[in-house]
């Protein structure tokens, strides 16, 4: 039996996958609201730039302040 205690392999590959996961909800709320902001919000029209910087800014932002428990 093992005592709950997991290898460095599979925590490895558990976060690997949970990197996968985030980086694809990342892309999708990216190109929902590329697609939606200029849409509707008028003023967006004008700087589809601006939402395409603000996403990878609080992409980065929020991945470079995870911290991983070792």
């Amino acid at each position: 039996m093992q005592d709950g205690s997991t290898s460095p392999a599979s925590r490895r590959r558990a976060a690997a996958v949970r990197i996968t996961g985030y980086s694809f909800l990342i892309l999708f709320l990216e190109l929902a609201l590329i697609r939606y902001l200029p849409g509707y919000v008028r003023g967006f029209g004008f700087y589809l730039n601006f939402v395409l910087i603000a996403t990878f800014l609080g992409m980065g932002v929020g991945l470079g302040s995870l911290r991983l428990d070792n």
